[in-house]
């Protein structure tokens, strides 16, 4: 119990200092692009959270308060890129989308990307992955 509120803890904490870090970011687009990869550096350079979210994600799935444990994180990144997507929509930066449906592709890409790089062991450049993913989702959202 005590692990779970850490972790929950941890999560709320690495999304607060992602909002910090961009807060005084440029327009919506700079926002989603430095948001992805904000995060995506501390996940990386956090490796036991990392390490924990892989476990609850494969080896644990079936113990009690996995769900909630894994959903946190999900559900916070993609409430938080949400709102700034939608922010793109209502300043007319971006077109009339499903920003939530962008925003939990962004976080299957970004940690898909990290999955892919840190428990399967590809050789897989993480910054130019970013990249191109943020690259590919503010094109299939512009106006």
């Amino acid at each position: 119990m005590i692990i779970s509120e850490l972790f929950y803890q941890e999560i709320e904490q690495l999304l607060k200092d992602v909002e910090q870090a961009i807060a005084g970011t440029g327009d919506v687009r700079e926002q989603m692009r430095a948001f992805i990869v904000q995060v995506s550096r501390a996940i990386v350079e956090n490796n036991d959270f990392f390490k924990v979210y892989v476990a609850r994600l494969t080896d644990e799935a079936e113990k009690p308060g996995t769900t909630k444990m894994i959903t946190t994180f999900f559900d916070g990144y993609v409430s938080r890129l949400k709102a700034i997507i939608e922010k793109g929509i209502a300043s007319g930066v971006f077109r009339q989308v499903d920003a939530e449906s962008i925003a939990r592709a962004s976080y299957s890409l970004m940690v898909g990307s990290i999955f892919m790089k840190h428990a399967m062991k590809v050789d897989l450049d993480l910054d130019y992955q970013n990249k191109t993913q943020i690259d590919l989702l503010l094109e299939a959202i512009k106006k």
